[in-house]
């Protein structure tokens, strides 16, 4: 990328000026200030190469997709071509699978030269505790005879790019994974517009991973999963999703979502009472303000706020099915419509309601549907899903 003319500005939101612009054409300006999201910037970026490259090489023929490398993420898969939802986007066998020590087997034993280079090109967590964590657990499972020069660098290229298979039998079995050539580019989003499944080849015996589209797509989008984030953690906020995508695979996720205000850690404005007050995961040192009337509240507000909400959580988790409608009715007055923690409340309460009497009060319904309309969930095909699965109504 190359310096951008002082008069440009993000091509986004049309704030600037913008500092870059594209290194082939040089006339699009993409902003790096602080006030532009890296949403902007990707969005911006995935719609103009996608006018520079008719068609992105290499192409996964017969898929719509294309390995390219992105300034924010890295290696990762985009679409060639707009892909409308329940479309197949790629199906893939495995370069190794198994669990760690047939990997490393396959690794070692079947697998040809060019397969292992292509396998080491993949990288390991940027965190040296989780890689240490992981090659510790390897050696377990991992007799030292079968161990190579590279079987610590493996064990750390699986757990953080491998994909979990769920197709043994037996439910006390190792588990097993799956490192592909393509899947495991696939980037990681929390409001994901792909899921995978795994079926088995009839023929072959082996794995296949397959991706399919939740929603409409457009050329150059990025195409992202869910990396098996539980959905109370979708529910609950930036701060736990990423505390649980560390844990499970090194990293600090910086999707979309994460990197946009989170409404799931919203309070009520004190001064215009409409308005929520909400801000980005503070890892980005963003201050909470009402998104409204735009003020930041008190020191004083603050404490009190985040005492309620610790206190309506640890309640929650405690208290029995006939206590939990109370704490809703505490939780709506102290906390937004959009926090989490109603959001759960308002589920279970509906669902005792309904496994009761077979209705749900009008009332509550109302709040779930405020809780779902959230600018955090409004697209989350896994929230309304799970949301759907857990109380069968129309809501």
């Amino acid at each position: 990328m190359q310096q951008a003319p002082t008069t440009a500005i993000c091509v986004e939101c049309g704030s600037g000026p913008a500092h870059m612009s594209c290194s082939i054409c040089t006339s699009l300006g993409f902003p790096t200030d602080p006030l532009c999201s890296h949403k902007c910037v990707d969005q911006a970026l995935a719609h103009h190469e996608s006018l520079h490259l008719v068609k992105p090489v290499p192409e996964l023929f017969p898929f719509p997709v294309a390995p390219v490398y992105r300034r924010f993420c890295g290696r990762c898969i985009i679409a060639t071509q707009d892909i409308n939802p329940g479309q197949i986007c790629l199906t893939e066998s495995p370069v190794i699978y198994g669990t760690w020590k047939e990997c490393v087997s396959m690794f070692n034993n079947v697998v040809s030269e060019s397969e292992r280079v292509r396998i080491l090109a993949f990288l390991a967590s940027d965190d040296e505790e989780i890689v240490d964590d992981a090659i510790r657990i390897g050696h377990r499972c991992i007799p030292l005879p079968e161990r190579s020069n590279h079987t610590d660098d493996l064990i750390g290229i699986l757990h953080n790019n491998s994909i979990d298979l769920c197709y043994s039998a037996s439910s006390n079995s190792e588990t097993k994974v799956g490192l592909f050539e393509w899947g495991s580019l696939v980037s990681h989003s929390c409001n994901p517009n792909v899921e995978g499944s795994v079926k088995i080849c009839p023929d072959t015996g082996v794995p296949l991973w397959s991706l399919q589209a939740l929603k409409p797509i457009k050329r150059g989008e990025i195409l992202g999963w869910n990396y098996n984030v539980s959905i109370r953690a979708m529910m609950e906020g930036t701060s736990r999703r990423r505390a649980e995508i560390l844990e499970l695979r090194g990293f600090l996720c910086r999707c979309d979502a994460c990197n946009s205000i989170d409404y799931l850690r919203s309070f009520r404005c004190p001064n215009c009472k409409e308005g929520v007050i909400a801000g980005v995961d503070m890892v980005n040192g963003s201050e909470m303000m009402c998104q409204s009337c735009r003020r930041i509240p008190s020191h004083a507000f603050f404490s009190h706020a985040e005492s309620e909400e610790r206190t309506i959580y640890l309640q929650m988790n405690e208290s029995n099915a006939e206590d939990l409608p109370k704490l809703l009715q505490r939780a709506c007055h102290e906390l937004s419509s959009y926090h989490g923690i109603v959001g759960r409340l308002s589920l279970e309460v509906a669902v005792a309601e309904y496994q009761t009497s077979g209705n749900c009060d009008p009332e509550i319904l109302t709040i779930i549907r405020k809780f779902l309309s959230s600018p955090s969930l409004k697209e989350s095909i896994l929230v309304h899903t799970y949301f759907r699965e857990r109380l069968p109504i129309n809501f």
